[in-house]
């Protein structure tokens, strides 16, 4: 991250999910026109598969994702302000990401303020990435994420889930922490 910040000090091109990652609003902001809509033909510079073409929407989602892996606040917020889907599916961060949630992302880097966050303004947090068919709790025990952050996914979990058992969540038990002895 500290590398992006000096590529983008030294003036190198960015593009949305870019600026989104290191948390600069004020590049972000002349992606957009007036009435807050992404600039037509601008946002997206660079994707693994360069046959790639993004819808506007697309874009924006990615951008949201850069932002929660980044644990990029400002950056987050103003896209949400600008109605990116919460809930958005992303690849390509992991080599075995094949589409996840901002939220997925948060637990993929241990993100438990970008996780609060995005739990406020509506992230489902039963939503399941496309590969493994995962909610970002379960990754988070399956990742060993930091007790804050698992606790916070556990809670809102089991709310979203109808839960009132704390024993019963949805990790399996093989991916419940204390017992990952196998688990991968």
């Amino acid at each position: 991250l500290d590398l992006a910040r000096m590529l983008v000090a030294e003036g190198a091109d960015v593009d949305l999910r870019f600026a989104a990652g290191v948390n600069r609003v004020d590049l972000m902001a002349e992606f957009f026109d007036s009435e807050g809509q992404l600039k037509e033909g601008i946002g997206h510079l660079f994707h693994p598969d360069p046959d790639t073409v993004l819808t506007a929407e697309q874009i924006m989602v990615e951008a949201l994702n850069f932002a929660a892996y980044c644990g990029a606040l400002e950056a987050a917020e103003f896209l949400l302000d600008r109605g990116v889907d919460v809930n958005g599916l992303a690849s390509g961060f992991t080599r075995y990401d094949r589409g996840s949630t901002p939220l997925h992302k948060t637990v993929m880097a241990d993100q438990l303020e970008m996780a609060r966050l995005l739990l406020a303004r509506g992230a489902d947090p039963l939503v399941r990435a496309r590969r493994f068919r995962i909610t970002p709790y379960e990754l988070s025990n399956y990742l060993d994420t930091s007790e804050a952050l698992d606790e916070l996914l556990r809670e809102y979990t089991e709310a979203a889930a109808g839960q009132a058992d704390a024993d019963s969540s949805t990790a399996p038990s093989r991916m419940r922490r204390g017992n990952r002895e196998g688990s991968r």
